[in-house]
């Protein structure tokens, strides 16, 4: 994590350099701290309702933009819970663990984006992160034995009252570039087309509360891309 953030911060100062050398006039510096709202209509692909954004020009050649998203599912599985056979001198008790609510959460997205022609328009460069966030409970079930009939027996699924919360953390951080289109009598719509590629990061977090299972966290990595468009409008 600490080379990611040390590349993107070279790649930062990089940036800033060579749009500093650009001579003034190639850049639209009217945009300069003016805010854009944008609207990402189709993501359910990364698991999203929608993403709405809030994008300000601090710099006539760059922008930095924040993303909000109601998640579409709670991420995490219940049977990546292992069941378990406890031994208690001579009595074997089974248990098994199911998810029983889900809390699908949010996202976050944060960008910073440099325009040679100036914020927004044109082609554009920058680093993108997403942030998603949910939750679920998954609940603890002990299968107690019962003779069916003589000779038979069958195992009754029992709620324990005990549970587990599963935090699940899914972290992308990348690249990503784009094109910048406005329209209008004022030029106020734009449509902004991009594609990026990053580090994909999902932790599990789950904290028990009376369950045979520890508390404990695991992480999977990975590699998180992204291509859409929004659709936005420049506030005056």
């Amino acid at each position: 994590m600490k080379k990611q953030l040390l590349c993107g911060i070279l790649t930062l100062i990089l940036i800033n350099a060579h749009a500093q050398s650009i001579a003034p006039s190639t850049a639209d510096s009217s945009a300069k701290g003016m805010l854009a709202i944008k609207l990402t209509p189709f993501t359910l692909l990364r698991n999203m309702w929608f993403t709405a954004h809030v994008d300000y020009a601090f710099h006539p050649q760059f922008s930095a933009s924040l993303g909000l998203s109601p998640n579409f599912l709670a991420k995490g599985n219940a049977y990546e819970r292992d069941s378990i056979w406890h031994y208690q001198g001579a009595d074997t008790s089974y248990f098994d663990y199911v998810k029983t609510e889900g809390n699908p959460g949010f996202s976050i997205d944060p960008e910073i984006r440099w325009y040679p022609k100036g914020v927004w328009n044109g082609w554009f460069f920058g680093l993108y992160s997403s942030q998603r966030f949910s939750s679920a409970k998954i609940e603890e079930r002990e299968y107690l034995q019962q003779i069916a009939w003589p000779g038979v027996v069958q195992y009754i699924p029992t709620n324990t009252g005990n549970y587990q919360i599963l935090r699940t953390h899914v972290s992308v951080t990348g690249f990503q570039m784009g094109y910048v289109q406005r329209w209008g009598k004022r030029k106020e719509w734009l449509i902004d087309i991009f594609a990026g590629l990053g580090i994909k990061s999902t932790t599990f977090q789950y904290e028990n509360v009376g369950s045979l299972y520890p508390d404990e966290a695991s992480s999977q990595p990975g590699i998180g891309g992204r291509f859409n468009f929004s659709i936005g409008y420049l506030l005056r």
